[in-house]
């Protein structure tokens, strides 16, 4: 499984880097929309796991400028998410949204292995 890590907490991608990783995932990380956007250009991911507020942009800007195939899961983190967000999310392909701060478990749950292609059943987002 390959992913794209996109946070500008710098400790927090090194965590879940090394989490991810010790998973058994690929992990490529950016530190700001603009950088994601970039590696999304370039190369293609299972996951795209962003932030949703971010220095330079926002994962909405993220996921307007940058060309997101349809396998690619987009799974975004944030402090906090409105159920207006979260719909306007799902709007975008979003499959879930996992609150800050979230346990490893919580991650995992997102991620469990499928045998299609190495990613879980996605946990939904509410209903709209």
């Amino acid at each position: 499984m390959r992913v794209l890590l996109v946070d500008d907490d710098r400790m927090l991608r090194r965590y879940l880097g090394a989490l991810l990783r010790r998973w058994g995932a690929t992990v490529v990380s950016a530190a700001c929309a603009g950088e994601a956007a970039q590696r999304l250009r370039l190369q293609s991911f299972d996951l795209l796991l962003t932030d949703l507020h971010m220095g330079d942009h926002d994962a909405f800007w993220l996921l307007q400028e940058a060309p997101v195939p349809e396998h690619t899961r987009i799974v975004i983190m944030t402090g906090y998410a409105p159920v207006d967000v979260e719909r306007r999310l799902r709007h975008y392909g979003v499959t879930a949204v996992l609150t800050k701060p979230f346990s490893p478990e919580e991650l995992m749950d997102v991620l469990e292995s499928s045998p299609s292609r190495g990613l879980a059943a996605l946990v939904p987002l509410p209903a709209a």
